[in-house]
Order: structure tokens, then C-alpha cells, then sequence
């Protein structure tokens, strides 16, 4: 079972509800799944941002923002 920091927000479920939410998932996901998982997402996000681009504008925009990775 996932145990919260005291300044999560998790911290401040009663621990009832923590038991029936961690009983209904099969647990969390690793770091390296998470990541693969959000480069993924981010792969999908910019598909859909060019594809609407041409759509509305009828040309893709160049790309201008920065992604911050730890």
C-alpha cells in the first residue's frame, strides 16, 4: 500500500478510503514506466497539435516551447 508523505494530500484521506482506493488498482507504475508512458503521450500530443494546426491554420506552426526534464 502507498504510504503518504505528511504534506500529501493523500495524508489527509481517512485511511478507510486509502484502503478502498488501493484495493482497486494493481499499484502504481514504476519511474521508467511512467516515463516511457509520458513520452508516449507527449509523441500523441504532437500529432494532434499538427494535425489541428493544418486544420485551423492550414500549415503547421513551428514549435516554440521548451520541455523540462529532471
Amino acid at each position: 500500500m502507498y504510504h503518504a508523505g505528511q504534506n500529501s494530500a493523500l495524508a489527509k484521506l481517512p485511511f478507510e478510503l486509502l484502503t478502498m482506493i488501493s484495493s482497486e488498482n494493481e499499484g502504481a507504475m514504476t519511474r521508467s514506466e511512467a516515463e516511457m508512458y509520458r513520452e508516449e503521450l507527449m509523441s500523441e500530443r504532437v500529432i494532434a497539435v499538427e494535425e489541428n494546426d493544418r486544420n485551423y491554420f492550414g500549415r503547421v506552426r513551428p514549435r516554440r516551447w521548451l520541455i523540462c526534464v529532471d
